[in-house]
């Protein structure tokens, strides 16, 4: 048999959503069945957000926003997960702030999901040519992802696949019981 060992967040992501599942839907009061979720483990739709170049020095827009730990779709919600050590001197009633580039994160995760949904694009080219214009204004110091890139591609499948889930967007963390505050600071 074979053992699988990991550690940190990465680890205990993977453990929630293979082993409670169920538990996790339940807690948020989900009562689609584990079966039926869509599990996109450790989505990438990269790493940094907007970028100084070293040759200009003026800020350029960059298309990346990060990456969630999950994500979790079902018939009630799609969930943008971020997954947090816990200290164990904290109490249940503690609630979990998401950084400022995660609250972001899950800003644009959301105007991509609500505005695919609502635009029914052919492909992604057809997207970006009708939404850039509002994308750039509601997201400062970011740009759509260029067409036939590889954010391009990940964002169009990720989108795709959830099309047909019900668009209520929660965030939640895998600390049961927690609230989870985005960061409202800029």
């Amino acid at each position: 048999m074979t053992r699988l060992i990991g550690y940190g967040e990465d680890a205990l992501t993977y453990w929630a959503i293979t082993s409670k599942l169920d538990e996790i839907l339940r807690t948020l009061g989900d009562k689609s069945y584990p079966s039926a979720t869509v599990i996109l483990y450790r989505p990438s739709f990269g790493r940094r957000g907007s970028t100084i170049s070293q040759t200009t020095d003026k800020e350029q827009l960059n298309a990346e926003f990060g990456e969630f730990d999950a994500i979790l779709g079902t018939q009630q919600a799609v969930y943008l997960i971020e997954s947090k050590w816990d200290s164990p001197s904290r109490t249940r009633d503690y609630p979990i702030t998401l950084n400022r580039v995660q609250s972001r994160r899950h800003e644009i995760m959301r105007w991509y999901l609500e505005t695919w949904r609502a635009s029914k694009p052919k492909d992604w080219k057809t997207f970006i040519a009708r939404q850039e214009t509002t994308f750039q204004t509601s997201f400062q110091g970011n740009r759509m992802a260029p067409a036939d890139s590889r954010l391009a591609q990940n964002l169009e499948f990720v989108l795709r696949t959830l099309a047909n889930m019900v668009l209520t967007l929660k965030m939640c963390s895998y600390s049961l019981g927690r609230r989870v505050i985005p960061n409202q600071q800029e």
